[in-house]
């Protein structure tokens, strides 16, 4: 991250102008900041990585980010939880699947739920917070319209979790 200028902050410009390129007067609008300091960030920018100019237009660059400050961008700020609170949002999670699969008037039921992602080999110190669970939706006829979710299809780090009742 450019020095003194918060990570949030950058990750959150760049987050908002990743389709519309950057350039000079983006920065001194997005940040409050004068010419000199917006060209300070944007040089920061381009030693980090994060963009790269583009094109010129009228002799004024234009940045793009690049794949780190897309990586950026998309990265989340969400704090770690503990397994023990994941164990618990999973469990409260297999209650809704098994009362949704409970109740005939629904369409669909969930026919496997795949866990994945960090909850699966992380030490019980902590894990992210991105929803480590994806459901498997089949409709409630003889003939299943929607194929399962593969294990594959989930990823290399996943595995089925108990099949809801």
């Amino acid at each position: 991250m450019p020095k003194s200028y918060p990570a949030l902050k950058v990750r959150d410009f760049l987050w908002k102008h990743q389709l519309t390129g950057i350039i000079k007067e983006t920065v001194q609008t997005s940040l409050d900041l004068n010419p000199t300091d917006a060209s300070d960030f944007l040089s920061k920018l381009v030693d980090q990585g994060l963009i790269k100019e583009s094109h010129r237009q009228n002799g004024y660059p234009f940045f793009d980010l690049t794949d780190c400050g897309v990586r950026l961008a998309y990265a989340s700020a969400a704090k770690p939880i503990h397994r023990r609170t994941a164990e618990r949002i999973l469990s409260e999670f297999m209650e809704r699947v098994n009362r949704v699969n409970a109740t005939p008037e629904y369409l669909y039921r969930v026919d496997g739920v795949i866990l994945f992602g960090s909850f699966l080999g992380a030490p019980p110190a902590a894990l992210r917070a991105e929803g480590p669970v994806r459901p498997a939706w089949f409709a409630r006829t003889p003939n299943r319209v929607t194929p399962p979710i593969s294990r594959r299809a989930a990823g290399p780090r996943a595995k089925k979790v108990d099949q809801p009742g």
